[in-house]
């Protein structure tokens, strides 16, 4: 099965896939909550947390239909988590194991774009001081990928983020609620990095 997109991030590669690729994933019960888990946690959670020798291990696995899929890392260890717009309301970027990581690097996956992503005007009680509305003839949007970066660049100044730029709802090889109401979703991956022959 051929990856739909694929980053090479500094210590491991990321991949993301339109079905289940054989892998030995590690699942998460996701429930766009903050919860972030270790690899010896079962209870449901939207993150995981663990070394980056452990992915010679295992294989963390987020699934999205146009939430954030978002990397944190440092030389040491990893996050990787769903980060929907209740999630980040309800502070997934703050959870204390990201703190604790202190990551020097984000990566935000695929995800919808802000211009697909149309909200009803009582959507701005989940963010009352955010800059991430915008408007477009007289609808009102709400820019996900902005205000993950602003969140981020709040807690962690130094932090450096990449995003992916691709967005789900208008590239038809990713899966997106929004576009069909589908109930597949895609799969992202974190694997080590390949050898690459001299």
């Amino acid at each position: 099965m051929k990856a739909i997109f694929q980053k090479e991030l500094e210590f491991f590669e990321w991949q993301t896939y339109s079905e289940r690729p054989l892998y030995n994933l590690h699942e998460l019960e996701q429930t766009h909550s903050i919860i972030i888990n270790n690899l010896t946690d079962n209870c449901p959670a939207d993150g995981i947390s663990l070394k980056i020798e452990e992915l010679s291990q295992t294989t963390p696995l987020i699934i999205t239909a146009d939430c954030l899929p978002i990397v944190f890392y440092n030389h040491k260890a990893i996050i990787f988590i769903h980060a929907g717009w209740k999630g980040l309301s309800d502070g997934i970027i703050q959870n204390n194991k990201i703190k604790e990581l202190k990551p020097a690097k984000a990566f935000i996956g695929p995800c919808i774009s802000v211009e697909n992503f149309e909200v009803q005007a009582d959507f701005h009680q989940n963010f009352p001081n955010s800059s991430s509305f915008i408007s477009i003839n007289q609808k009102t949007f709400f820019d996900l990928t902005k205000e993950a970066i602003s969140q981020i660049k709040n807690i962690f100044p130094k932090c450096e983020i990449e995003t992916s730029n691709i967005c789900t709802f208008e590239d038809n090889r990713f899966h997106s609620y929004r576009r069909n109401k589908t109930t597949k979703r895609n799969w992202h991956i974190l694997m080590p990095k390949k050898e690459k022959n001299e």
